[in-house]
């Protein structure tokens, strides 16, 4: 059974704008994703962040890109307000994480992966860095 892998904005960011040192691995998730070796997840609230993010680094047409690249590849998890309610109870310290992790759960994700690890030390999603993720040997 394929895994079904909840990427964290931090992750589909450092892909989109070429983050070093983080870029390969989060590069070789996305592709993953793409070849539908994985099962691919994102939140809608990661669209946000993207399109303002990499419009802000790298102009329009790169952020359009992207937000399409993110809507071929990957399954959209709703956020509604269920999903709101989750986050605000959720006891995260942050409430973007706490959205996220809702999401991470309504999704079903068999992985949350994020480089945020102490951001999702309540997660009931397994979470796990990208790099980890790629060098764990059931993964390849």
């Amino acid at each position: 059974m394929s895994h079904r892998l909840f990427l964290d904005t931090n992750v589909l960011l450092d892909h989109l704008l070429d983050r070093e040192p983080f870029a390969d691995d989060a590069t070789a998730l996305w592709s993953m994703a793409e070849r539908r070796e994985v099962v691919g997840l994102v939140s809608a609230i990661s669209f946000n962040f993207v399109y303002f993010i990499v419009r802000h680094e790298a102009g329009e047409r790169a952020a359009r890109r992207a937000i399409k690249g993110m809507r071929d590849i990957f399954e959209i998890v709703e956020v509604d307000a269920q999903i709101i309610h989750q986050a605000i109870d959720s006891g995260f310290g942050d409430f973007e994480d706490g959205m996220q992790h809702a999401c991470a759960l309504r999704g079903r994700a068999s992985h949350l992966v994020t480089r945020d690890l102490p951001g999702f030390r309540r997660s009931q999603v397994p979470v796990v860095r990208p790099d980890v993720y790629l060098s764990t040997p059931e993964q390849a």
